[in-house]
């Protein structure tokens, strides 16, 4: 397995734009389509925010997650955040999600940040077994659902 940023694999875009709509947009983003998906994928490059992985095995695309500036609009006073994991379904249940999260950790460690935050409407076990600490529950306006604050402390 290879950890690559997506923008130096291009070929890529198309299946990971397709993942995260699929996961996170198409059922509460109405207005939102994949070609929109997809344009902002295309224009993600590995030196400025969002910055995207994916974990490649062979010519194939296992999974992927994001470092964003910010994911949720109502706690601007917190950054940076993992944002967009994703493992495809044949591949789950291997480490893949961790390796994809320690590669964010990283990443973020190296752009100097202490501090790393995620949200989660369906995940929240995942990240506490991974230690992540739990900060809140709290409402995303925007997409009009109940979502979970995690935190984690990256500094060693």
């Amino acid at each position: 397995m290879e950890i690559v940023y997506l923008s130096d694999y291009p070929q890529y875009a198309e299946i990971v734009a397709r993942w995260i709509f699929e996961e996170f947009v198409k059922s509460i983003r109405p207005e939102v389509t994949l070609d929109m998906v997809l344009n902002r994928i295309k224009e993600r490059n590995k030196y400025d925010m969002p910055v995207t992985v994916i974990v490649l095995e062979g010519n194939l695309c296992l999974g992927t997650v994001s470092l964003f500036n910010n994911d949720l609009k109502n706690r601007p006073d917190l950054e940076p955040w993992l944002a967009s994991l994703i493992v495809s379904k044949e591949f789950r249940n291997r480490g893949i999600g961790k390796i994809l999260v320690d590669e964010i950790i990283k990443i973020a460690k190296n752009r100097g940040y202490k501090q790393l935050y995620l949200r989660t409407e369906k995940a929240v076990d995942y990240y506490k077994k991974l230690g992540w600490d739990y900060i809140e529950e709290t409402f995303d306006d925007i997409i009009g659902q109940t979502t979970h604050i995690f935190m984690k402390n990256i500094i060693e």
